[in-house]
């Protein structure tokens, strides 16, 4: 496999270093997103009620 990858022009290091990059930016996401989860939710809500600021702009 790792021949045919290499005849094709492909670097099995960077594609392993590009697998490991995106599992590491999804890491980081879904930690990310667990810890902001209520502030994320609470800031949903307070649009739902009051909207955005350019709604209210647009309504002067």
């Amino acid at each position: 496999m790792i021949n045919e990858a290499r005849a094709l022009n492909l670097s099995p290091s960077t594609v392993l270093e590009e697998a490991f990059c995106n599992a590491v930016k999804a890491a980081k996401y879904e930690r990310w997103s667990h810890k902001n989860k209520q502030a994320i939710a609470q800031y949903n809500r307070k649009i739902e009620e009051q909207g955005t600021f350019s709604e209210k702009v647009a309504q002067l």
